[in-house]
């Protein structure tokens, strides 16, 4: 037990004991009284605790009263709480309830009471007892016996809401052990999703995440009656899709296991039922995460030493897939060869089917289906293996740090797709990175206005320049010469007796020349000097379905490259205040591709808010008007557009916050989107009104 409070009297006798010790009666505590104990806690502004007896007396008191096995708890007000045991107590004038407010939603009212300590929690009895909302009476009965036990509800979240393409939306989510009254299991997380929707129809799905010591993994299931269209975009070409079957729906297991002797196995299972599902109803997962895969992969790594293997099949026949059957790998880093030169590796050898996307697009013509789809190709399996060799000689000349670098790769591809019947080609690259860092330390500079305590400036230049050489048909060479500038200003902030070293200023600028230059590059380039040939087998890191509509989503890193100036700054004025910015500019086209700048403040705990404008060349599309059915190539023109995004949020106070956000495209004068919302805590949950 501890007591806590601002004053006290202790009352004590003389011990009977020869040593004379004072034997401890009672206390008297007045201003912000605390007794906690295991099991309760008594917060009130008087108390009188008698240690001889274990009795205490609270005077207009809250009593907390742990319920086991839970997070919750029932608070007692009363104008009076006598304490006749460790865990026994005598109220009068009390409120129940699990609202820990001090004006409780929801509360039981009785004249007088008992609450003793059971087995399974608190036992209550009452005299003249009331149910109560707010201060309505809506109960009364002249006593009253019940057990305070954890009965958590299992209902975890219930959204509701109404859209043109759903209409009345009503989704809940329940945790599956507690609805079902089973057992927890450790490190297993299982909910049950139950969803109607008035111009869709009903639905029902199951996730669980579990984690263990040796494994972990997810399952995500949904099936959905649809009896509606799907909206994928704003254009009125895929703004009514009829989908192409009733029943629609989901099954993704992703799973991996870490076996002895340095092994580890990865499963993953997904299953869609049509090709818009994951679009139309998972739109972030659609847009940011990985490809829905089906594949078993081992891997042993040790060291610096991995060997791989990759089975990948191809159950959405209508997604256009690689599969793998098998694909093996061996991979080397970072090997150190007689202390002079660093060796890497990574060799795959796969064998691979590759799989159009066969779908019918509703609505659509032959001539734009076949835009989108990938070239034909002959179906039928072939070999595709890559090795790539890098050796570096990294040596320093005084300040100077120089990376000799030669990589070769060694590429098989038996498919015959290109203009030539060709199975074996290389790639090799000869070239060297040179680089200076220096740093200046000014101890001297101070100024409470930018909160700077001392400046330590650490600048980077880099220069790279590489030979490229190929016989791979229809692939550039294009060598590269590389500059770029990394710069850090560093301060120290804080309290003095516990200063950190931050970056103030961050200052990135880079410049690539390559020979010879590709035309039509929109797309903001990026050039990684320690990877400078290509990525061999790599996926698109563009969306395809983005691309023909003229929308760029991602940048370009090591592909197919022209000559561009890039620089990006982030500036952290203080703890709560960062600006950032950048640009990236195509020399070959004398285009911009991208601008950013952006402020982010965390002004308090309570508020804080973010404004930001982006250009994008080519980020924007315009749908022609035109005759209703036609979507071959003209009917999408990329535009360039300048985003202004908004948002900031507020805490009103302990139970309300809002917030918001907007996005506008001030060039184009359309794309508006905005978000209100409102939520409101309560004792046990958050609740929300979204308007957007």
């Amino acid at each position: 037990m501890e007591l806590r409070a601002q004053n006290a009297v202790v009352f004590y006798g003389q011990s009977r004991q020869l040593d004379g010790d004072p034997n401890l009666l009672g206390v008297y505590l007045e201003g912000d009284v605390t007794l906690a104990a295991d099991a309760h806690q008594i917060r009130t502004a008087q108390l009188y605790y008698d240690f001889q007896s274990n009795r205490a007396l609270a005077l207009d008191a809250v009593l907390r009263l742990h319920l086991p096995d839970s997070h919750s708890a029932l608070y007692v007000r009363a104008a009076q709480v006598r304490q006749l045991g460790q865990n026994r107590f005598s109220i009068v004038d009390l409120k129940v309830s699990t609202d820990e407010f001090a004006r409780p939603k929801i509360w039981a009212g009785a004249q007088r009471g008992r609450i003793d300590r059971s087995t399974d929690g608190w036992s209550i009895d009452m005299h003249h007892f009331t149910a109560n909302a707010y201060d309505v009476p809506l109960f009364y009965w002249p006593r009253m016996k019940g057990t305070g036990t954890a009965q958590e509800t299992p209902l975890r979240t219930l959204r509701t809401g109404v859209n043109s393409t759903d209409g009345v939306i009503l989704e809940s989510e329940w945790q599956l052990a507690r609805l079902l009254n089973l057992p927890e299991i450790p490190g297993a997380d299982t909910t049950l999703n139950i969803d109607g929707y008035s111009d869709r129809g009903p639905a029902v799905g199951i996730d669980a995440d579990y984690i263990r010591r040796n494994f972990f993994g997810n399952l995500r299931t949904y099936l959905l009656h649809d009896d509606g269209e799907d909206r994928l975009s704003r254009f009125d070409s895929r703004r009514e899709v009829p989908p192409t079957t009733d029943y629609r729906g989901r099954f993704t297991w992703q799973h991996r296991h870490y076996l002895p002797e340095d092994w580890q196995v990865t499963a993953e299972i997904s299953y869609l039922s049509d090709p818009d599902y994951l679009e139309a109803w998972e739109p972030e997962e659609f847009h940011t995460e990985k490809e829905q895969e089906t594949l078993l992969y081992f891997k042993k790594q040790f060291d610096n030493v991995a060997y791989d293997a990759l089975w990948k099949w191809q159950i959405n026949d209508f997604d256009a897939t690689i599969t793998e059957l098998p694909g093996i790998g061996f991979h080397l880093i970072g090997q150190d060869l007689f202390s002079l030169f660093t060796y890497q590796q990574n060799t795959r050898l796969s064998r691979i089917q590759e799989a159009l996307d066969s779908r019918q697009v509703p609505g659509f013509s032959d001539d734009y289906e076949q835009s989108i789809l990938p070239p034909t190709v002959d179906q039928q399996d072939f070999t595709f293996g890559v090795s790539r060799h890098e050796l570096t000689l990294p040596f320093s000349a005084g300040p100077v740090r120089i990376v000799p670098t030669t990589i070769a790769n060694a590429v098989f591809d038996d498919s015959a797709t290109g203009s030539t019947d060709d199975t074996f080609f290389y790639h090799s690259v000869l070239g060297a990175r040179i680089s200076l860092p220096l740093w200046h330390l000014k101890p001297d500079v101070k100024s409470r206005l930018f909160d700077l305590d001392g400046l330590r400036h650490i600048v980077a230049p880099e220069l790279g320049g590489y030979f490229v050489d190929t016989d791979q048909p229809d692939a550039p060479e294009q060598d590269l010469l590389y500059l770029g500038l990394r710069q850090r200003f560093q301060t120290k902030r804080g309290h003095p007796d516990h200063q950190h070293v931050v970056d103030v200023l961050r200052w990135n600028t880079s410049l690539l020349l390559v020979e010879d230059d590709l035309d039509d590059q929109t797309l903001p380039q990026h050039f990684d000097s320690t990877h400078p040939d290509p990525y061999f087998a790599k996926p698109q890191w563009v969306n395809e379905d983005f691309a023909n509509l003229g929308l760029t989503r991602r940048e370009q890193f090591n592909r197919a490259t022209a000559d561009y100036l890039a620089t990006d700054l982030e500036w952290t004025i203080s703890d709560q205040t960062a600006v950032l910015t950048g640009a990236n500019y195509n020399l070959h086209e004398s285009q911009l591709s991208q601008a950013d700048l952006a402020l982010a403040v965390q002004r308090s705990p309570r508020l804080g808010y973010n404004l930001g404008l982006r250009y994008l060349r080519d980020g924007n599309v315009r749908e022609n008007p035109g005759i209703p059915g036609d979507f071959t190539d003209n009917a999408f023109n990329p535009i360039d557009a300048l985003f202004l995004s908004s948002g900031a949020g507020y805490q009103l106070n302990r139970k309300y916050t809002v917030a918001f956000s907007h996005q506008f495209d001030l060039k184009n004068s359309d794309s508006a989107s905005t978000r209100l919302l409102l939520i409101r805590r309560f004792p046990h949950w958050f609740g929300a009104i979204s308007v957007q």
